[in-house]
């Protein structure tokens, strides 16, 4: 679920931080080497999602199969390559986390986008998502 506006009410108050980190974090800062995509970069998505879990703050990754050509066995945020039918960058994470794992995207609350940045071994520009489940 995408809101507008402000979600801080929202969310729980150790996540707030990242929510107002997310929103003024510049792409040089996250990346000094390689801030901005080229023309040509494949863009994509990932979803960064935070929960609450039993002994606290959790985070949703995933472990890549060890039979894929790039990347095998890697652990990684759920998500991938933008379709022609996604509206967006958060559509697109979220319909990534729900196919790798089956997360529903009604059930996170998505505070923002990170700046995209490109990643040269594979020329994606991927924009990460932070979200709440």
């Amino acid at each position: 679920m995408k809101l507008e506006g402000s979600t801080s009410t929202a969310l729980p108050d150790w996540l707030k931080p990242v929510e107002e980190l997310a929103a003024s974090v510049r792409a040089e800062q996250l990346a000094p080497r390689f801030p901005h995509p080229p023309e040509n970069a494949r863009p994509a998505a990932v979803l960064i999602c935070f929960a609450d879990g039993e002994h606290g703050p959790e985070l949703l990754l995933t472990r890549r199969a060890v039979t894929l050509r790039n990347h095998a066995g890697q652990i990684s945020f759920p998500g991938g390559a933008c379709d022609e039918d996604d509206a967006d960058a958060v559509t697109t994470a979220l319909r990534e986390a729900e196919e790798e794992v089956g997360l529903e995207p009604d059930d996170v609350l998505v505070f923002g986008t990170l700046p995209t940045l490109w990643l040269p071994p594979c020329n994606f520009a991927v924009t990460s998502v932070p979200g709440y489940w």
